[in-house]
């Protein structure tokens, strides 16, 4: 089992926690290409981007799925939707 993971961070921290709880599963594809795939651009909708570190992301810790969804950020990309 390898999760392909190409999109932002929530669904990233979602595949991360779903990694966590599969024996066996080290390994995962997911967007990280400088400089213009960065973790604050694929993270935007998170108050903290998840961190790339010599090729490896950590599976976060914090409650539920491991990352804090910005509400200012939500508002801003949400304007004018319905």
């Amino acid at each position: 089992f390898a999760p392909h993971t190409w999109t932002n961070g929530l669904g990233l921290a979602i595949n991360l926690q779903v990694m966590g709880a599969v024996p066996g599963c080290e390994w995962a594809e997911y967007p990280y290409e400088p400089p213009g795939w960065t973790p604050g651009a694929r993270d935007f909708l998170l108050k903290e981007p998840i961190q790339v570190r010599d090729g490896y992301i950590q599976i976060p810790q914090r409650p539920g799925l491991g990352a804090e969804i910005d509400p200012e950020a939500v508002a801003e990309y949400s304007k004018g939707k319905s």
